[in-house]
């Protein structure tokens, strides 16, 4: 398969995944805590939704614009990504732990 339709199929992959719809719904009920006007909501909510759009199509972007200069990072990336997958992924599964133990711990204090 070509790159560009790779990265289309994982940025459309990335917005309905699991983690995503928890992302969603942790910035919503940050939204609706603030107790802000609606027409502030609304505005912060299509802020959320175009911050994260443009940040998913980044990587699909910049291979369209630059091919000859991104692929050799993308390539590079990958490299390291396969020297180094054990550290990569027990960090991010050590950092996303700790956060949702924390997380945890301050919703049960909460009284």
């Amino acid at each position: 398969m070509p790159l560009p339709l790779l990265l289309l199929i994982s940025s459309v992959t990335e917005v309905i995944s699991p983690d995503d719809l928890l992302l969603f719904a942790k910035s919503a009920a940050v939204i609706l805590a603030a107790q802000l006007p609606l027409q502030e909501e609304i505005a912060c909510s299509i802020g959320f939704s175009t911050a994260a759009t443009a940040l998913l199509l980044v990587p699909f972007m910049a291979v369209l614009i630059g091919r000859e200069r991104v692929l050799p990072l993308l390539q590079r990336g990958k490299t390291a990504l396969l020297r180094r997958g054990e550290l990569v992924v027990g960090s991010l599964s050590f950092g996303l732990g700790s956060y949702l133990g924390w997380q945890g711990i301050s919703g049960l204090m909460i009284n």
